[in-house]
């Protein structure tokens, strides 16, 4: 009989408190998922921060690499070269300063290879080949190997991910490189010269 009470008093005891470490569990359980929701809100909003950064990074380079002064020294580099002047001076340096520092962004890993390349390889791979006798030649002059370190790195970056994208991965040929002279010299001259009608009076 007393046992027959005991038990009658324990079941619903330990009913009890199963239900309450169910509900323990059951606030575990949302308590994880919770944590895991604001883990993926703040892996997304990492994602757009980083994204909106390349996008910023992308429009700063493209002003910087169309205006007046990169447009013009561009077609000095470009017209030179088409007369066989190959000539590294204070011009050529402003280009290859350019292809320099986007080096300096992508081995930091401030900007990614894929996103370099989609944007300017094609304007890379070609200067770096024109100027690839004057960076040379100044590096002799000097007795620094590091001139322009960064510069020859990030063509050596695009060649290998052309070569991944399917897309011509050797170093310019002369044709190339008179074609691509010619191609720049009728744009920039005709950008210059657009800049030129559409600027506001002095």
């Amino acid at each position: 009989m007393v046992q027959a009470l005991v038990v009658l008093i324990t079941l619903p005891l330990i009913y009890l408190q199963v239900r309450i470490q169910t509900k323990g569990i059951g606030v575990q359980a949302e308590q994880a998922r919770l944590q895991t929701e604001a883990i993926r809100v703040q892996t997304e909003q990492v994602r757009l921060q980083t994204a909106a950064h390349l996008v910023q990074t992308l429009g700063a380079n493209h002003q910087r690499w169309t205006e007046s002064a990169m447009l013009r020294a561009r077609y000095s580099v470009s017209s030179r070269y088409l007369s066989k002047d190959l000539a590294f001076d204070g011009v050529s340096e402003y280009v290859a300063e350019y292809m320099e520092e986007l080096g300096g962004y992508v081995r930091m890993d401030a900007v990614p290879v894929e996103v370099i390349w989609g944007a300017q390889s094609w304007y890379l791979e070609h200067y770096y080949c024109m100027l690839k006798e004057g960076i040379l030649a100044m590096r002799q002059r000097y007795h620094d190997e590091t001139l322009y370190r960064g510069a020859e790195n990030l063509f050596v970056l695009m060649l290998a991910h052309s070569g991944q994208e399917g897309a011509p991965n050797a170093e310019r040929g002369p044709e190339d490189l008179r074609k691509f002279a010619e191609s720049e010299v009728q744009m920039t001259s005709a950008f210059l010269g657009l800049q030129a009608t559409t600027a506001p009076p002095a």
